[in-house]
């Protein structure tokens, strides 16, 4: 069998001159289509991935064009290709006329021959079927004078533009400038003088650039402000955004613009959020005035230095202007140390302190920013007009951990977030325990002296008791160690192995006749150890370790965060964050842990989160925690004990 075949891919749309009738097939896809074909030609011109032969199409054309179910277009009927320069003969084309009326190139009927510039001319000629709505060669032609091609560059000559010709279901759709640039180029691709005609890399560009005049009209315009125009006006220099395209002006306005004389920085977010940061200049400074400096790394053009950060005085009375209403807002203080890099971690703690009107706040932990400035968030809110009016006057930092350094900073921010209120954590997720058989558990905490006596006192006396069996927990005699430190553990209690606990039972909480708890003494960390048995866990769980404590009515302190370190993966960096009161709701990331009131009038609050089957050693579990204080002491937090749950 000596018969050739030509095997092409499925194009589930079919041929192009199926579909230029079709206003599904929008201007924009028309346009990347030509774009597609014409790279195309231009990749078989130059003799396809060989480069060895120049070649001819000889049969551009819409029906020649297959789209597959995305439009992405195919070239096909390659058969009736050769090598450029060739002659073609009178039979070729008779057998072909029904089909290529109105494609070729006129110079066919001197020459006698059709070279890649006959392409370009057949390729001008699909460019106006593109936009017209119809093919080449309809009913009614009865010469190649009457087609398409010859027909758009009477129209054009005569009226100046194709508007006449255009197909009307997508004639609302084009923008000025991009229908100028294509017909523009259509119209030299079928000058009838083959050396007239452009390039296909001059018809790529040009088709390119009709692209994007529409995806500036379509997909950029729409991003940008109602109002950007009004807002380049105000800029520090609006000359520079004269003659940028949208697109670029939504990428500088995404990046950030300045206005008023450099002291405002405006940018845009993803969902057309508004922006706004406000430069320190704008700030009053009560007692010691900064020193301004310029900054490479800085968007403005000076930055405040201050060298007393234990003293800011800071009074910032500022209104913003440029936000959008109905959309909710973080405050963030953007500022940097002068010094080397403080630290590598995510969050530094700072604890800055602030007042809002007479309300004292603080803003603990500053996080590490892209460009390599830090920010601290000092308030959210919900903006309800374009002008919000923002007063708050900064103090002082914690110079017990910042050091003496001196800082640079940079402005306030106001950034977007989403419309979603803050929530604290519900415990609508927590899950109660399972089942107890061997718990082992030593809390190592400093201890007042005078409360020694009275813990052993109490051990000694539920030891006598009948139902001692029936508490899972006892205290065992106390030893005071050199460093003040008291070791104390809850004794073991083994319950039969066929009695589970109740599903209203706590899996590790003190029972009926142990009143007496341990409140810490002044001091900054909270040592918790205990080893458990694998029995005792769910296998291939997720598990939260909880502290039970109540903080005493004379306690003063535990305001702020405390780190939480897990002293068998010391050479981790990632360390727990938790508050024993409820702080305020800009100081909480998803990751911190909040305490949560129990139905007891206890509070419990997670320390810990592990999978059963991989902190397992030799068949046990071991938490060696420790749980640290940035400033202040434990004083008045009052424990009652631990307890797991599965998560």
């Amino acid at each position: 069998m000596n018969e050739k075949i030509i095997v092409y891919e499925h194009a589930g749309n079919g041929s192009l001159d199926k579909h230029l009738d079709n206003p599904s097939l929008t201007w924009m896809k028309r346009l990347q289509i030509c774009i597609d074909v014409t790279t195309g030609l231009n990749f078989f011109h130059e003799g396809g991935v060989e480069k060895e032969d120049l070649m001819v199409h000889r049969d551009i054309r819409s029906g020649s064009i297959l789209l597959d179910g995305d439009w992405n277009p195919k070239i096909s009927n390659l058969e009736f290709s050769n090598n450029a320069l060739v002659t073609l003969g009178s039979e070729h084309l008779n057998n072909n006329a029904g089909n290529s009326l109105g494609y070729i190139d006129p110079c066919y009927e001197t020459d006698r021959y059709l070279s890649q510039s006959s392409d370009i001319y057949s390729l001008g000629v699909l460019l106006f079927e593109m936009l017209c709505g119809r093919l080449a060669w309809t009913d009614g032609c009865e010469n190649h004078s009457q087609s398409l091609g010859p027909l758009a560059v009477r129209h054009y000559n005569v009226d100046g533009n194709l508007d006449k010709m255009i197909f009307e279901g997508i004639k609302e759709q084009i923008t000025p400038e991009s229908l100028t640039t294509f017909q523009m180029i259509a119209i030299h691709c079928v000058h009838v003088n083959w050396k007239e005609r452009p390039t296909i890399d001059q018809i790529i560009i040009q088709l390119q650039k009709a692209l994007e005049f529409q995806e500036d009209y379509e997909i950029w315009e729409p991003k940008l402000p109602i109002d950007y125009k009004e807002i380049i006006q105000v800029s520090k220099t609006p000359q520079i955004y004269k003659h940028k395209s949208k697109k670029d002006l939504y990428n500088m306005f995404s990046k950030g613009i300045l206005l008023q004389d450099g002291k405002v920085l405006f940018s845009l977010g993803s969902n057309k959020e508004r922006n706004e940061m406000i430069s320190a200049k704008r700030f009053s400074y009560n007692y010691l005035l900064p020193k301004w400096r310029s900054l490479p790394e800085s968007r403005f053009p000076k930055v405040a230095k201050m060298f007393y950060i234990s003293n800011l005085n800071i009074q910032i009375k500022i209104r913003t202007q440029y936000l959008s209403p109905s959309v909710n807002y973080k405050v963030h203080l953007i500022f940097r140390f002068s010094g080397p890099r403080k630290s590598q971690a995510k969050r530094l703690y700072v604890n800055l302190k602030y007042k809002m009107g007479n309300e004292s706040l603080k803003a603990y932990f500053a996080t590490w920013r892209e460009d390599g400035w830090m920010m601290i968030e000092l308030f959210q809110f919900l903006n309800h007009k374009k002008d919000t009016d923002f007063e708050v006057l900064l103090e002082s930092f914690s110079r017990c951990y910042c050091g003496s350094d001196s800082i640079y900073v940079e402005g306030i921010q106001f950034q977007a977030i989403d419309n979603a209120s803050f929530k604290l954590p519900s415990g609508s997720h927590y899950i109660l325990f399972y089942q107890l058989n061997v718990f082992n558990f030593v809390l190592i905490m400093q201890v007042k002296h005078e409360e020694i006596e009275k813990l052993t006192e109490d051990h000694q006396a539920l030891k006598s008791k009948s139902e001692a069996n029936k508490l899972w927990f006892l205290p065992n005699p106390m030893k005071e160690k050199k460093d003040h430190t008291i070791s104390f553990s809850l004794c073991q209690i083994q319950k039969k192995k066929d009695e589970l606990l109740s599903a209203n039972e706590d899996m590790l909480s003190i029972q009926s006749g142990f009143t007496d708890v341990v409140e810490c003494s002044r001091q900054q960390i909270l040592h918790i150890k205990c080893k458990i048995r694998s029995q005792m866990l769910s296998p291939n769980n997720q598990y939260a370790c909880y502290l039970v404590f109540k903080l005493s009515e004379k306690c003063r302190g535990l305001h702020g965060p405390v780190i939480v370190r897990d002293l068998f993966n010391w050479r981790s960096k990632e360390t727990g964050i938790l508050y024993f009161r409820y702080p305020n709701p800009w100081n909480v990331r998803d990751t911190d842990w909040v305490p949560r009131q129990r139905k007891d009038g206890w509070m419990e609050v997670i320390v810990w989160k592990f999978n059963s089957n991989y902190e397992l050693k030799d068949d046990h579990l071991f938490v060696n925690l420790k749980l640290i204080t940035y400033e202040g002491t434990m004083s008045g937090l009052i424990v009652r004990g631990i307890k797991f749950r599965p998560i």
